[in-house]
């Protein structure tokens, strides 16, 4: 695979992802830096799909999504990195391989972008529910996650895949 130094135009949508995952890693490390020492010994570490915690344990669990979520963040950032790298193949027309190129960049954008904001309202749920100030994640939140996780990039693969352009 040849590799080029040439970054691809990206769109508003592309920026507005990349700061909201930003965003989302900053309050998943914030939030429990900040609330760290207010909490008690034990902190809800596991949400049930009724959206109740239903496991409990060490108020050190806190800083596990915060570590799996900056993993997560950087592993896509990553693949995007070598994405924008590449060179065509010449297997499609290069307009083709370029709107291809590009929807699969803004997909992992939004990946980025959904997955750290979503670990950070856990990490804000884990911290009000021992706090006794929430009761749970809410019963719209997996649905919510789910559609986002499912539709979205559905959608996505939709749009990369038609012979219409991305604009």
């Amino acid at each position: 695979m040849k590799t080029t130094h040439e970054t691809p135009k990206t769109g508003l949508f592309d920026l507005i992802f990349e700061i909201a995952g930003i965003l989302g890693l900053l309050l998943l490390v914030g939030l429990p830096a900040f609330f760290y020492s207010r909490l008690p010994d034990e902190i809800p570490i596991h949400f049930g799909i009724s959206g109740f915690a239903d496991g409990w344990g060490s108020k050190k669990a806190i800083w596990l999504l915060p570590v799996i979520g900056f993993v997560i963040y950087a592993g896509l950032s990553f693949l995007n990195y070598f994405l924008i790298r590449t060179t065509p193949s010449g297997k499609l027309d290069a307009a083709t391989e370029t709107r291809q190129k590009k929807g699969v960049y803004s997909l992992l954008q939004f990946l980025k972008a959904m997955l750290s904001i979503s670990f950070a309202y856990i990490v804000f749920a884990a911290i009000q529910v021992s706090r006794g100030n929430q009761q749970g994640l809410g019963k719209w939140f997996l649905p919510v996650f789910i559609i986002l996780l499912t539709i979205v990039p559905i959608f996505f693969a939709i749009k990369i895949t038609s012979k219409k352009s991305m604009q």
